[in-house]
């Protein structure tokens, strides 16, 4: 529930410091504000707008020179959104937030990733396939899930981390009750073909999420996909050597490159 007080301070707050924001100010200025406001939009119980403003700090950070006028887009739409009683970001999971971009990889760290992945969606098929305590099975699968969240993380794969942390908020609902649990896991389910296809088209993927409407009890709409695919692991071990190798040979063409153009200019 949120307080409706802490709304109207975190409105005052964003409009106090939207100028702050503007393309002629100092960055490192525009980078303070964005802290300090994805601080007061958590605790005011506005994580969508919080995370949204975490990812155009980070953007801001690394020299992105469209995420001001990104975060000022932002801010300005949320200032509207809350003084109308909305919702500051105006978007729930599982529809991508639209400052969302697929992460590009290189293909050594993008084989070490997908292994991971791949590791952790069969745990979570076994979890989904038994038939022991829903409790226990849920526990298990939201460990995997974390554990994706995590090294989605720890490659800048920001799509899959907001995927995972989304649907770890949706499985925690379920509690210790056993009822809740089942239907966490069913949809689980129905959510575990875009695990898989976020790590094997992240952008295809990405914009079906953007045109496609699923909630609670919906059925996934996912092309083409059961709600368990199985690949056999000599596939799956094929397919990381084949991109370990390409890893391989683009950090070649890169060293060769950067010879022959030190031999061009001598």
């Amino acid at each position: 529930m949120r307080d409706p007080e802490l709304l109207r301070l975190l409105a005052s707050e964003l409009r106090r410091h939207v100028a702050a924001l503007a393309e002629d100010r100092d960055e490192e200025d525009s980078r303070r504000t964005l802290h300090a406001l994805k601080g007061s939009s958590g605790l005011a119980g506005e994580p969508e707008l919080a995370d949204a403003l975490a990812r155009l700090e980070r953007r801001l950070r690394e020299g992105d020179p469209s995420a001001r006028a990104d975060a000022r887009t932002v801010v300005e739409a949320a200032i509207v959104r809350i003084e109308a009683g909305q919702s500051a970001y105006g978007l729930e999971w599982p529809q991508p937030p639209p400052d969302l971009r697929a992460a590009e990889l290189d293909g050594r760290t993008r084989a070490q990733y997908i292994a991971e992945v791949v590791d952790r969606v069969e745990r979570i098929d076994a979890a989904l396939a038994g038939s022991g305590d829903p409790v226990e099975r849920l526990a298990d699968a939201f460990r995997h899930v974390h554990t994706m969240k995590g090294a989605a993380g720890a490659v800048g794969d920001e799509v899959m981390t907001w995927f995972c942390h989304g649907l770890e908020e949706r499985l925690r609902v379920a509690g210790n009750h056993p009822d809740r649990c089942e239907r966490a896991l069913a949809e689980l389910g129905r959510y575990r073909p875009y695990l898989v296809g976020l790590v094997e088209d992240p952008a295809a993927t990405l914009a079906l999420l953007r045109n496609t409407r699923i909630g609670r009890g919906t059925e996934s709409t996912f092309p083409g996909r059961e709600a368990s695919i199985r690949v056999r692991a000599q596939a799956i071990d094929a397919l990381l050597e084949r991109m370990a190798s390409l890893g391989l040979l683009s950090d070649a063409l890169s060293s060769a490159r950067t010879e022959l153009l030190a031999l061009a200019k001598g």
